[in-house]
């Protein structure tokens, strides 16, 4: 059971805030570093005066760097989802996923604080959001019933926690199968924004913790200037949940095709390490015409192309318009759609190095 000493401040979602003084500009806050954190991490920040406390989480300079319509695109909630908002602090997100999961969805405000707890429910009401409720909390315990909530989400609260790997267990009871936590939170080095360094976490100290508490990772995104993202799913799982829909960062103009390619090698390394074995079980023929949907970055399209000869015909489709521009500049053949008929199970084929992933090849009857 976790031990937070009672003055931590759980309820930070952004604790650069209470580093530095009110009147002071995000960007040119500094760090105070005459605040020691006790041993094992509590922090002591406190919140009474709430306007103030509005005023410094919902400025205009937080929105610059923390990107929360970015954050969202990457959350991809969907409709009657239950989300809870762990450090919630004013709701600065909470209400943003109240809008996401609509009125059959819950945005679920959890905090050690009254003075935001009681700003997040004045708001909701006057607003006349019922999806939105927040409550109180003790630091050590979430509260949240058993396979309650979809999605918890930490947003620079995870490092302020004591004992976090028995935290993370209490929330993994919380979890609906396939549900997820996100954690988005401080990069370990100088900041212009933040804590001091030594009560900061590397994204990989926290995988590791999570690790311990049964967990697995399931993607980390790099977007964000001054925080990691992470999402992490229950490691026994077998009922991870697949997201509909489209995953909107792919159609931003500015999407970084390097960068993308350097996360996916790096994010999905099984994958990219089996490619050519991939390829051999396809068992691909020359002249023969392959679709590849969701070819992304071209990881396979060299191989398949070797496979079919010239002879052959290739396909690269994908969602993203600068993938597709990459293609192109690679002379690639395209396509904007293609017919699937109905399809039966050919074989299910083992691939040496394959934990995590699977290899099923269909054919037409």
């Amino acid at each position: 059971m976790l031990t937070f000493r009672l003055s931590l401040i759980f309820t930070l979602v952004f604790s650069c805030v209470v580093l530095a003084q009110a009147s002071v500009g995000w960007a040119q806050r500094r760090h105070d570093h005459s605040h020691r954190p006790p041993h094992g991490a509590a922090h002591d920040h406190r919140f009474n005066d709430i306007d103030q406390a509005v005023k410094m989480f919902e400025s205009a300079e937080r929105d610059a760097w923390q990107k929360p319509e970015e954050v969202m695109k990457h959350l991809q909630l969907r409709a009657g989802d239950v989300v809870a908002d762990i450090g919630a602090g004013p709701g600065y997100f909470t209400r943003r996923f109240a809008t996401a999961v609509g009125p059959q969805g819950k945005a679920i405000g959890l905090d050690i604080e009254t003075t935001m707890v009681t700003h997040i429910n004045n708001e909701a009401k006057q607003h006349g959001v019922a999806n939105l409720t927040a409550r109180q909390v003790p630091p050590n315990d979430p509260q949240l019933a058993p396979q309650s909530v979809d999605v918890v989400f930490i947003c620079d609260t995870y490092h302020h926690m004591q004992d976090r790997v028995a935290y993370a267990r209490l929330l993994a009871t919380a979890l609906k199968p396939g549900g997820r936590i996100v954690i988005i939170d401080f990069y370990k080095r100088e900041l212009p924004i933040g804590p001091p360094v030594e009560w900061k976490l590397t994204p990989e100290a926290v995988t590791e913790e999570f690790r311990q508490a049964g967990f697995q990772p399931l993607r980390a995104v790099d977007f964000l200037p001054y925080q990691y993202y992470l999402e992490f799913t229950q490691a026994s799982s077998s009922n991870t949940r697949v997201t509909p829909g489209i995953n909107h960062a792919f159609l931003d103009p500015a999407l970084d095709v390097q960068r993308s390619t350097a996360n996916f090698e790096g994010e999905s390394r099984e994958i990219f390490a089996q490619r050519r074995a991939i390829t051999e079980a396809l068992q691909l023929k020359p002249g023969m015409a392959v679709a590849d949907i969701g070819a992304g970055t071209r990881v396979f399209l060299e191989l398949f192309a070797q496979a079919i000869r010239p002879q052959g015909k290739l396909y690269a489709i994908d969602i993203a318009p600068k993938f597709i521009d990459h293609l192109r500049a690679d002379k690639a053949t395209l396509t904007k759609e293609i017919v699937a008929p109905s399809f039966r199970l050919a074989e299910e084929v083992t691939i040496p190095g394959f934990k995590e992933n699977y290899f099923l090849r269909f054919t037409k009857p």
